[in-house]
């Protein structure tokens, strides 16, 4: 077995303690998957040592706490210091891999006594599909954003159903930070979120009937300002609603009216999908910001709330994990939902949706995209939209 130290994420190293020899060694693991992990799996870890059946594949089932959420304690009863271990579904044609189906590493943990916490997450499992550019993108090249003053390499993303209905219209989301949405190759790190084998599987699963997405990416030195309203937010907006989405109808077979457009972005990508949305309630039904940072810029997105005044039917999903960066953004999102409230924007109009196990981080986004996603096809449904 290949040996690697891998970066796992601590939740609580209150509970470490300095242990003797005699003392027992134990170890909660949380493991997240992917949406793509077939439904009903059940997972596995195996490793080095007696505890884990010495890697034999499918040796201790983990629990299922919730979708995609599993969890396993660990008393060693051969109290390595060391632990090697691997995730599988049951066999290892069945374990787990990088976004891009890499074999990985082993798993390495410091086992220095007591009791300790421990968050995994999955990127892909190897015996299924591996993310990489889709086959059915078009790419917008040198697309002109009038009122920036800029040109952007776009990518547009088709649904498998686009090309097997040919009569039909489909809803399309504009996605921001576009270079991580679709293309492993473009996104941060190296890790992207999938859209499109997300949308794919959501289609497989009969839940959506697909969506457009059109792919966004920063002018990555200029990426807090264009996703600032106050900076340039507002051009960057607009040039969207101007010049991109006219081009994007008359291209596409696209539901060309507010209840078939949504927007949707994280951390800074969050704020502007907000601020497009209040601005724009004409041109977008609703958008949806994760890992929504409501105190960056000095709480800029507050302006945006007292600036617009947005219809009732306007609707928006945010939501943010409890680990690292954004565990401190408790707070901030509690203050901006009051101030939503005061604002006279009613409660059915805000989704909130917290992932105490989430980060700040590509992965983490790709294995809950399908949520705001679902969001989305929800509001299509409850308004008999159809893409016929």
């Amino acid at each position: 077995m290949i040996k690697a130290w891998i970066a796992l994420a601590l939740i609580s190293t209150s509970l470490i303690s300095v242990a003797s020899e005699k003392e027992l060694r134990s170890i909660n693991l949380i493991i997240k998957t992917p949406y793509n992990t077939p439904l009903n799996s059940s997972l596995y870890l195996t490793g080095e040592g007696e505890s884990l059946c010495n890697w034999k594949p499918n040796c201790l089932r983990l629990r299922k706490i919730k979708n995609q959420l599993y969890k396993v304690n660990l008393v060693l009863i051969d109290r390595p210091k060391l632990l090697e271990f691997k995730i599988t579904r049951g066999s290892w044609s069945e374990e787990a891999c990088t976004q891009t189906g890499k074999v990985l590493p082993n798993y390495e943990l410091m086992t220095n006594g007591g009791s300790v916490d421990y968050t995994i997450t999955v990127e892909n499992w190897c015996d299924l599909k591996a993310n990489s550019l889709p086959q059915n993108i078009v790419e917008l090249i040198d697309f002109k954003l009038s009122a920036l003053g800029l040109k952007r390499n776009i990518k547009v993303y088709l649904p498998s159903t686009y090309k097997k209905f040919p009569q039909k219209r489909f809803p399309v989301i504009y996605m921001h930070d576009g270079q991580n949405a679709l293309d492993p190759n473009t996104s941060a790190f190296g890790k992207e979120w999938g859209v499109d084998e997300t949308i794919e599987e959501m289609i497989k699963r009969k839940q959506t009937d697909g969506f457009i997405v059109v792919a966004i990416p920063c002018h990555c030195r200029e990426r807090n300002a264009e996703y600032n309203y106050f900076e340039k937010g507002d051009l960057y907006a607009r040039s969207l609603v101007e010049d991109l989405i006219p081009s994007i109808d008359q291209k596409f077979r696209t539901i060309n009216d507010r209840h078939g457009r949504f927007t949707m972005g994280s951390s800074m990508g969050a704020l502007i999908s907000f601020s497009i949305l209040w601005e724009y309630p004409n041109v977008f039904k609703a958008s949806a910001g994760l890992s929504f940072p409501a105190f960056a810029f000095d709480y800029f997105i507050f302006d945006v709330v007292e600036k617009f005044k947005v219809p009732g039917d306007t609707l928006f999903y945010l939501d943010h994990g409890g680990r690292g960066q954004d565990a401190t953004y408790d707070e901030s999102r509690e203050m901006f939902l009051d101030l939503l409230q005061s604002q006279g924007v009613w409660p059915h109009q805000v989704v909130f949706q917290h992932f105490p196990y989430d980060g700040h981080n590509e992965v983490d986004w790709a294995n809950r995209v399908h949520i705001p996603i679902s969001f989305f096809n929800s509001i299509l449904n409850y308004y008999s939209v159809t893409i016929e």
